[in-house]
């Protein structure tokens, strides 16, 4: 549980922290999953340690938080433990059958992170079905691993996924391209280009509502599409992405490309 709280913070790799939690919960898959409420099937960022990928020639699993979760995917209460048997996954041969692959027989979801339309779930996949102690031994430390997750560093997620891909398959690779990319990757409109803009030059809150002249509502609107754009759960981790490749850009003339 430390490895995990100094990873929330950036002191410890998050992978590192996967494998130990692994550890402690006896479970050979770990998964750090962001999904979009409005594409689940497709995990936007993945930090995974997985002690069975010899045993199959095929991909990992997908995230198995929407199948579990249902309709309770965003809504479910963060901290909550969310147990299913491989058999359960019937209607879904594809993933199914990648778990048995793994000879994996069970698997918890922990929501850590509820957004409106994003969210963080932790996944433990197990080589045999849990027995009840097992299951009450998770439920007990679930709501501590989702407020250390909650109280994490800016960017700690992204920053990992980004590591990971360029040293290997570790981490699923994200789709974090500049927001403020001469392509518009993520097709901002022109009030929402506007507010990265400010963003990346340092304004607070108070002072993009100055800058654009709107109402803080206008600007929550605003910042609430961003999100669901780009696929950041909150302010600090924008600013963490527009942030990163700040330097060296050439921001002239890139409004003609917006939306």
């Amino acid at each position: 549980m430390a490895a995990w709280v100094r990873a929330a913070h950036g002191a410890t790799a998050l992978p590192v922290a996967l494998r130990k939690l692994g550890e402690v919960f006896d479970a050979p898959v770990v998964r750090l999953c962001r999904l979009r409420h409005a594409d689940p099937a497709r995990p936007q960022y993945v930090v995974s340690h997985d002690a069975t990928a010899n045993l199959s020639e095929a991909g990992a699993p997908a995230s198995c938080a929407a199948a579990v979760l249902g309709p309770y995917l965003g809504t479910a209460r963060e901290g909550s433990i969310w147990p299913a048997d491989t058999q359960e996954f019937h209607d879904l041969p594809r993933l199914q059958t990648a778990l048995r692959a793994r000879r994996l027989a069970a698997t918890v979801v922990v929501p850590i992170c509820q957004g409106a339309r994003v969210s963080d779930y932790l996944e433990m996949h197990f080589a045999h079905p849990l027995s009840g102690p097992e299951t009450d031994e998770i439920e007990a430390l679930a709501a501590i691993l989702s407020e250390a997750w909650k109280d994490r560093a800016p960017g700690i997620l992204l920053t990992t996924v980004e590591r990971d891909t360029r040293r290997g398959p570790a981490a699923a690779r994200p789709d974090t391209a500049d927001p403020l990319a001469m392509a518009n990757p993520y097709r901002l409109s022109r009030a929402e280009y506007r507010v990265c803009l400010l963003l990346r030059q340092g304004l607070t809150r108070d002072g993009l509502q100055g800058a654009l002249a709107i109402s803080r509502s206008t600007l929550n609107t605003h910042l609430q599409n961003i999100y669901a754009k780009t696929g950041v759960p909150s302010q600090a981790d924008l600013v963490h992405l527009l942030m990163r490749d700040a330097a060296g850009h050439d921001l002239r003339g890139r409004a003609a490309h917006v939306a």
